[in-house]
């Protein structure tokens, strides 16, 4: 049985949290949930997912740092920040030079527009070949 991409989501919104989980996973792609910026990290060391989707602002490490920590492992996987607090445009910038993420997208999101952005992500990648 294929099982699609993995995808680490980094949300403390419990019902966020659960949107995502359920649209992930309707989508095809097997998801690990965690609350906070240090679980994202240890949980990207050992999950080695394709994916990891994180919120901006997380308790006990910020997204952006989550990030930047996880784009310096070797063979990191494609980071995408989603945000409700940071919605200039130049954050959009900064985010993707300063701390290496691959996409950023403000909330609230169009369902269709984050999975056709994850999918482009993801172009290419078959199981345990991202992150392996």
């Amino acid at each position: 049985m294929y099982r699609g991409p993995k995808i680490l989501v980094a949300e403390d919104d419990p019902a966020l949290q659960h949107l995502l989980w359920s649209v992930l996973s309707m989508a095809g792609y097997q998801v690990v949930l965690v609350e906070d910026g240090k679980s994202a990290v240890e949980t990207a060391q050992s999950e080695k997912p394709d994916l990891v989707l994180t919120d901006g602002l997380l308790p006990k490490l910020h997204g952006f740092l989550v990030c930047k920590t996880i784009k310096s492992f070797p063979n990191p996987p494609r980071v995408f920040i989603l945000t409700g607090v940071y919605t200039k445009p130049a954050y959009s910038w900064e985010v993707k030079d300063a701390y290496g993420a691959d996409d950023f997208l403000t909330k609230p999101f169009d369902i269709e527009e984050l999975l056709s952005r994850i999918a482009e992500q993801l172009r290419g990648v078959r199981l345990g070949e991202a992150a392996a």
